[in-house]
């Protein structure tokens, strides 16, 4: 479930994203995006086990 996509704004950041299982019939789509030093987690999931131990993967 891990299949994580890799994508560059024109500013030069970088976004990660990658699908987390929430809940039984929902996967969501989460992004991590890498702005110089920071990065910044959007949408958690669900906090379900199985959602974070797709985001620990």
């Amino acid at each position: 479930m891990n299949k994580i996509q890799t994508f560059t704004t024109d500013a030069g950041r970088k976004i990660y994203g990658f699908p987390v299982q929430s809940f039984t019939r929902l996967v969501n789509n989460i992004y991590v995006i890498q702005d110089d030093e920071n990065l910044i987690l959007v949408d958690t999931g669900s906090g379900w086990e199985q959602a974070n131990n797709d985001l620990q993967a």
